[in-house]
């Protein structure tokens, strides 16, 4: 298992499908579009969950440029998470 590991096949159809991805968020990730983003999510009113739920909701979401989909993202996120504490032992 590799972190952000991107071996894919030149030709392959994952391939294309993750150029295009990361193409029309480079065409659609304007400065205005990150401001209207902000301005709607920067209110919290969205829902209200633990950050255990937040975690297995995380769980759900499909990366589409992530050759190693096998691996669950909780996987990712507790390794991060583990990373984390271990670099900050003294903080909560």
């Amino acid at each position: 298992m590799g972190f952000c590991n991107m071996d894919y096949d030149t030709e392959s159809e994952r391939q294309k499908q993750v150029e295009e991805f990361y193409k029309m968020n480079h065409i659609n990730q304007t400065y205005e579009f990150v401001k209207k983003m902000r301005e709607e999510y920067k209110k919290l009113d969205k829902v209200e969950m633990s950050v255990w739920e937040c975690c297995e909701l995380l769980n759900e979401v499909v990366y589409d440029s992530d050759p190693e989909l096998d691996e669950p993202q909780i996987e990712h996120l507790l390794q991060t998470a583990e990373a984390i504490r271990k670099d900050y032992l003294d903080e909560d």
